[in-house]
């Protein structure tokens, strides 16, 4: 296959799975809406809010240099090798931090805030490495399975979501963490698959 179809076909898949992922945030965001009280989704949002901050410290820039780096160098499995460790460093300092910090700040004391944010952090932690791993299938122009991947986890992470709307009828304390529990698994899916696709290309 020439490099000008591989673009376009990793372009579209690119293109594909993102409109994909977000039709299905659409659906979370009616569904929790719905489900939880307005304090409680404004808990959710929260959560996710907070840990973005901490996401954005720990990227640094490392996918960019480094998919330009392996797209041109003959060592490119030591760079990839380098890139997801420094990441890996970079994203479980920051997310440790981001945990911390949550318990420290009074205003969230008292609230599903802070154990919220210990376990969406599980969930952003994945999803930084998952975009790590991808490093190689961008630079190999692959970018159809990552798709792939995200559209998988974030499926299961739905259906976890249906499955706990359904069976805790009245949101609780519980199913509050349950919901965040779902983007974990759904998180860990597509670094599950993002971690073996490579592997086997």
């Amino acid at each position: 296959m020439s490099i000008a179809r591989k673009i376009l076909k990793s372009t579209f898949a690119q293109v594909a799975g993102k409109a994909i992922t977000a039709l299905l945030a659409v659906l979370v965001v009616k569904i929790l809406s719905n489900y939880l009280s307005k304090s409680g989704y404004g808990d959710y949002g929260t959560v996710y809010e907070f840990l973005a901050f901490f996401g954005a410290m720990a990227d640094l820039g490392i996918f960019t240099i480094a998919v330009r780096e392996m797209s041109s160098s003959k060592n490119s499995e030591k760079i990839f090798q380098n890139s997801l460790t420094l990441r890996t460093l970079t994203t479980t300092i920051a997310m440790s931090l981001g945990v911390i910090v949550a318990f420290l700040i009074t205003r969230y004391q008292g609230t599903y805030i802070p154990y919220g944010i210990a376990i969406a952090s599980i969930a952003t932690w994945l999803v930084i490495l998952s975009g790590t791993l991808s490093i190689a299938l961008q630079a190999r122009l692959k970018m159809e399975y990552q798709a792939i991947a995200l559209v998988l986890g974030k499926i299961l992470t739905v259906g976890a979501i249906i499955t706990t709307v359904n069976t805790h009828p009245i949101a609780t304390k519980q199913s509050f963490y349950l919901l965040l529990w779902a983007g974990v698994a759904g998180s860990f899916l597509t670094f599950l698959l993002t971690y073996i696709l490579p592997a086997n290309l």
